[in-house]
């Protein structure tokens, strides 16, 4: 990863900070590039998720749009993409599980419902909102003793 610049995505008029995460409102060829959604724990960053972006030209969209049976221009594009009839044609319903198909897509898929699970376990379980950082799975489960003697007065201290 040497010579790759990294700059962090600034909250302006295109650029949405979200509670899922980022909005690019509108996109320009030069937000095309790999995306690094980073995570700080105890000053030591890590990368959660890279994505790579590619922004289509609007003839490329006219092009895959008038494959499909849309017309071509603004109206006509604006128009299909707006139809509820509108279904994808066998090329791009290929493209588009390729897509899905890919690791990062998975990876992607287990955060937003490890989010998602998360936020809706909070209302029901008050505790579960300030331990969110926390492991949650040791939480829940209670460590066995490591000592016998611990082991047997939490038994009742059967002697034997």
């Amino acid at each position: 990863m040497e010579g790759l610049k990294r700059t962090a995505m600034r909250s302006d008029g295109r650029v949405l900070k979200t509670e899922q995460g980022l909005l690019l409102r509108s996109l320009q060829p030069s937000d095309a590039g790999v995306y690094y959604c980073t995570s700080t724990e105890k000053n030591f960053k890590h990368t959660l998720v890279r994505l790579q972006l590619v922004v289509l030209s609007g003839r490329a969209i006219n092009n895959i749009l008038a494959e499909s049976g849309g017309g071509v221009g603004p109206a006509a594009s604006t128009a299909s993409l707006q139809s509820s009839a509108w279904t994808p044609s066998t090329g791009q319903y290929k493209d588009l599980l390729t897509i899905l198909s890919q690791p990062e897509m998975s990876l992607i898929n287990q955060y937003c419902q490890d989010y998602w699970h998360l936020g809706s376990a909070s209302p029901k379980d008050p505790m579960l909102g300030s331990i969110r950082g926390k492991d949650l799975k040791e939480l829940k489960e209670q460590k066995k003793p490591r000592n016998r003697r611990n082991h047997d007065e939490q038994m009742g201290g059967q002697e034997t």
